[in-house]
């Protein structure tokens, strides 16, 4: 059974599917991913597909926030790379 765990960053619903009963092939999942666009997805290790909205402009915001503290964090620890 699949779970999906909500953080801080999301806005919108995901949908987590189990599909390791047809077996879906590396090149599926990029004809799949392709021909959805508009759809962030995800594979598993497990078998999961995993189905996100796109996010917007107000996640976007949220999240790059994120990136910019963890890049400053990392700069003024030295452990950053470049």
């Amino acid at each position: 059974m699949a779970h999906t765990l909500s953080t801080e960053c999301d806005t919108a619903f995901r949908i987590s599917l189990d599909v390791r009963s047809i077996h879906l092939t590396e090149e599926q999942f990029y004809l799949l991913c392709r021909d959805n666009r508009d759809l962030r997805l995800e594979l598993s290790a497990e078998g999961e597909l995993v189905i996100m909205p796109p996010t917007y402009t107000d996640t976007g915001w949220r999240c790059s926030r994120i990136t910019r503290r963890l890049d400053e964090w990392a700069e003024k620890d030295g452990t950053g790379t470049y």
